[in-house]
């Protein structure tokens, strides 16, 4: 029984092998020609794509030269717009520059006009109009500085000094300027608070656009409270911007002498001599001067 098993099983074998030998030349043929025709589309896919980006690259050149002209004049469109719109804006923005400085200047002539008549009324003594004159002027400009001087001044004449203190701080947040602080200090000196005027002389002399005269205020100032060396310092500096000035060497002179300082005193009426000669206190000095 085995036998004729093993036997079977040869013959099998035997007929599967003949198969297989004679299919093996139609296999590989199938495989190479399979390959062949693979390498065949690919060949031909590759020349159709770079034939195609030939043929787009031509047909993209001949687009561009046929749209090169129409985007140079629409380039040159834009451009002019662009230009005629600057031009405009310049033209237009000139205008109202000059507009402005056209306002501005009417503006100028008539708080002038307004400011002059309130000195004359208030010349006249006539307070209430000249205070309406210049109220009319600060519902036009808040910020019209001349009209809170003037307006100042006008209270201050009128020993409304509560007002005037008020109007000269509020002038302070505006602008801060030398001349309201002096005119604040003599105005507590008129009321007879000599620290309050010490103290605005001093804030005075911190801005930059100080006035040589508040260096005799506060030399006067120191006088009154009998600090004649605060006194002489103060005054020495007004005369090194002013060295000939006959008021600040007057002043000088009277100090030295009621300081007993003989030899200040004497070169102060050589000075004042030489600048004044008209004066009529000149011999007068020397006599005092003598005596010391």
């Amino acid at each position: 029984m085995a036998f004729v098993v093993s036997i079977v099983i040869l013959i099998c074998l035997a007929i599967i092998a003949y198969i297989v030998v004679r299919k093996i030349p139609q296999l590989t043929l199938v495989k190479t020609e399979a390959s062949y025709q693979l390498k065949n589309d690919s060949l031909k896919k590759d020349i159709y794509e770079k034939r195609l980006k030939r043929q787009l690259g031509g047909i993209l050149a001949k687009i561009l030269i046929i749209l090169k002209p129409i985007f140079t004049k629409m380039v040159d469109l834009i451009k002019g717009f662009y230009n005629l719109v600057k031009g405009k804006e310049e033209e237009y923005r000139h205008k109202l520059l000059h507009q402005d400085f056209k306002d501005e200047v009417d503006k100028e002539q008539k708080f002038s006009q307004i400011l002059t008549a309130a000195k004359e009324l208030l010349i006249d003594k006539k307070y209430e109009e000249a205070e309406s004159k210049l109220i009319d002027i600060l519902k036009l400009d808040p910020q019209y500085k001349e009209a809170y001087h003037q307006l100042a001044e006008l209270y201050w004449e009128k020993k409304d000094y509560e007002h005037a203190i008020e109007t000269y701080n509020y002038l302070l947040k505006i602008s801060a300027d030398s001349k309201v602080y002096q005119d604040l200090a003599a105005i507590a000196e008129e009321r007879g608070d000599l620290k309050e005027a010490e103290k605005n002389y001093l804030e005075a002399l911190g801005n930059e656009d100080q006035d040589v005269e508040v260096y005799y205020n506060l030399a006067a100032l120191y006088k009154q409270q009998e600090n004649m060396d605060k006194s002489a310092e103060m005054i020495n500096q007004a005369l090194v911007a002013m060295p000939n000035n006959p008021k600040y060497l007057d002043f000088l002179l009277e100090i030295s002498i009621i300081g007993q300082d003989k030899k200040t005193a004497k070169e102060a009426l050589e000075k004042l001599t030489e600048v004044n000669p008209d004066n009529n206190k000149l011999a007068e000095y020397q006599e005092t001067i003598d005596s010391l």
